[in-house]
């Protein structure tokens, strides 16, 4: 028997019928699509994944190739991963994601999370939480104004821009994942993770992640108790975001009254926001009115630049796994991981270089190739 195969009847034993569902969702398929995969009836899926039906060798292993999966995905016997309900994930409002695409994003940010907790496993020590979420009444508009300086004072900010979102997040022990390719368009949604507040965000339009950061940092300020998609807790993480990103004593300082391009493109560069963002608290905070709002909005989609910003500053990325890869990159390596995490090797090298992790970091991952001696043989002279 090859070692595959071997592989695959060692998992069969050790399926644990909700990571069935688990990698159904991570792939995007529904138990239809899945059940047509493997030439069953979706009622057989359900079973499957409720426990109460066992599978043969042959739909183990088929199903394995259908899903592109290693089989210690399957087995609880892996790293754990940690569990997020749908309904505590706070997904955007917007009816043209598929619902699908929203499991399949929370499943991804799990995979993501399950690394923090190998590397934990392995004696990394990450940022402890020091903010505390909101519990008190229902705040009006200018009191959110007031509470997002609040916050600000309370972790030490002054008044002025912040320079990268991302390094400021994880440092009061937020986790970020930043969604691939195949998840794009959901552009951020927020969940505490197993007692972990996490971010997971696009990084599809650079100047637009400080204030999509800042909008679910809100959420999990305010609204773990809320529920996901509320019109009013949308509202009202916008508001929030805006004051935390541009307070008001600070930003009608120096904010342009009317709109220039090139006036905005420098207020855009010092606040660290979109021009969008800029624009709308200019108009919110009274410094612009309507009327100069509303032809800043025109002249921006004329000259295509309501969506393609110009003068885009460099991405805020995550950092922390990536520094902590760096540091385990001496005691473990990739094939390890995979083994360990139930991830595809190559796949787990995707996951990583998607959240910043540097292929210079990866390859001293690799366990070394052995390279081969040739012999030359040589007889003895006379």
């Amino acid at each position: 028997m090859g070692g595959e195969q071997s592989l695959l009847y060692y998992y069969q034993k050790k399926v644990d019928p909700s990571r069935l569902t688990f990698a159904r969702e991570l792939r995007g398929l529904t138990k239809k699509a899945l059940a047509d995969k493997l030439g069953k009836k979706a009622s057989a899926i359900t079973q499957f994944e409720a426990g109460t039906l066992g599978m043969s060798f042959e739909t183990f292993s088929t199903l394995v190739k259908e899903l592109e999966i290693h089989p210690g995905l399957l087995s609880a016997e892996n790293t754990q991963l940690p569990s997020a309900d749908m309904a505590n994930c706070h997904f955007r409002a917007n009816k043209r994601v598929p619902q699908m695409l929203r499991q399949s994003a929370r499943c991804y940010a799990l995979q993501v999370l399950s690394i923090y907790n190998y590397l934990e496993e392995l004696g990394v020590k990450f940022p402890p939480i020091t903010f505390n979420q909101y519990s008190g009444p229902s705040l009006s508009e200018q009191q959110m104004e007031e509470y997002a300086v609040a916050v600000r004072h309370g972790l030490g900010l002054k008044l002025g821009p912040i320079q990268n979102m991302a390094e400021f997040l994880e440092n009061i022990g937020i986790r970020i994942v930043i969604l691939d390719g195949e998840r794009r368009g959901l552009d951020a949604f927020a969940a505490w993770i197993s007692g972990q507040p996490c971010i997971m965000l696009d990084k599809e339009f650079a100047s637009r992640m400080p204030f999509d950061y800042a909008h679910e940092f809100a959420h999990l300020l305010l609204d773990e108790d809320t529920i996901p998609g509320d019109l009013m807790a949308e509202r009202r993480a916008n508001r929030f975001a805006s004051a935390f990103l541009m307070p008001a004593a600070s930003f009608v300082q120096n904010c342009p009254s009317r709109y220039g391009r090139a006036a905005f493109i420098e207020t855009k560069l010092f606040w660290r926001v979109s021009i969008a963002a800029a624009l709308y608290r200019a108009k919110l905070l009274g410094v612009m009115s309507e009327r100069s709002y509303t032809n800043a909005m025109i002249n921006r989609a004329k000259a295509n630049e309501n969506i393609h910003e110009p003068a885009e500053f460099s991405r805020p990325m995550p950092t922390l796994l990536a520094q902590a890869m760096k540091l385990v990159s001496k005691i473990t390596n990739l094939k390890k991981m995979s083994e360990h995490l139930g991830i595809l090797q190559d796949e787990l090298e995707h996951i990583l270089l998607c959240q910043n992790v540097s292929q210079e970091v990866l390859d001293e991952m690799k366990p070394e190739k052995r390279t081969s001696v040739v012999l030359q043989f040589r007889p003895l002279s006379k």
